[in-house]
């Protein structure tokens, strides 16, 4: 690392915080999804295996129509 990991630790409490609140509740974990949001990364069905008192964060860039879907299909335990 360029920089210690402890360099982060309140700039990434904060950004926790601001998912949980988000939220609307605390989850036990917090599942990352970054990359394009296209259909051959089946984004639907991980959201679909998230497990029960877990959330997940999607992270990505698209501008199709599968994309779209991802976004209008806004579940609690999805960012």
């Amino acid at each position: 690392f360029l920089r210690p990991p402890e360099d982060f630790a309140e700039r990434g409490a904060r950004e926790r915080r601001r998912w949980v609140d988000f939220l609307g509740f605390n989850p036990r974990a917090i599942l990352l999804f970054a990359g394009r949001w296209s259909s051959e990364k089946r984004i639907k069905l991980l959201m679909d295996v998230v497990p029960v008192g877990c959330a997940l964060v999607i992270v990505g860039d698209s501008d199709t129509l599968y994309a779209d879907e991802i976004e209008n299909s806004r579940r609690q335990n999805v960012l």
